[in-house]
């Protein structure tokens, strides 16, 4: 009985520490020199890898959290132009006090 607490412990500990956000891109950018094209797609913080889902597309970015004064009330790209394509910088996550710095 004590083995399956301590498995289930782990198991829950392991899910909590992935986190799931949902992203709505208007325009085609780029993140860690892959491009995004505009939709909807599922991003999953584990450590500094970030990783972008949509459909059977999967984009992998190394970032780094840095923190902030203040709780972002909905999830913002910051973005730079370079030349005519937008180039993602960092990620602001709903509900966090960090931003995600892409490498």
């Amino acid at each position: 009985m004590i083995r399956f607490a301590i498995a289930f412990l782990v198991l829950a500990l392991s899910v909590v520490s992935a986190e799931t956000h949902w992203l709505s891109i208007y325009q085609p950018a780029s993140i860690a020199g892959q491009e995004l094209s505009a939709g909807e797609y599922k991003l999953e913080v584990q450590g500094d890898k970030l990783t972008i889902t949509k459909g059977k597309r999967v984009v992998e970015a190394k970032v780094k959290a840095e923190p902030r004064s203040q709780k972002v009330q909905s999830t913002k790209l910051v973005c730079q132009q370079v030349g005519d394509k937008l180039e993602i910088n960092s990620i602001q996550l709903k509900g966090s006090m960090t931003d995600l710095v892409v490498q």
